[in-house]
């Protein structure tokens, strides 16, 4: 789903990165739980593979709320 809301984003539709945001929230909190399963199994690999999933998922929405800044910043300015 993320993928095809690629073109969206670049073109800068609000209403597609808003989706793309809350897809990114979505796994992040869906990742939550297999996370806690790893752990509970004290599987590393699976825990250091969740982890790497969150972290990254993680980033990309400070990325997405760091555009969103920019951008009103920007039309602020104009």
């Amino acid at each position: 789903m993320l993928v095809l809301c690629y073109r969206g984003i670049k073109t800068e539709n609000k209403v597609i990165a808003h989706i793309a945001v809350l897809l990114t929230l979505v796994v992040l909190v869906a990742l939550l739980m297999p996370l806690k399963g790893a752990i509970g199994r004290s599987d590393t690999a699976a825990t250091v593979r969740v982890a790497l999933m969150i972290v990254t998922s993680a980033l990309s929405m400070g990325y997405f709320i760091k555009s969103f800044i920019d951008a009103r910043k920007e039309k602020s300015d104009a």
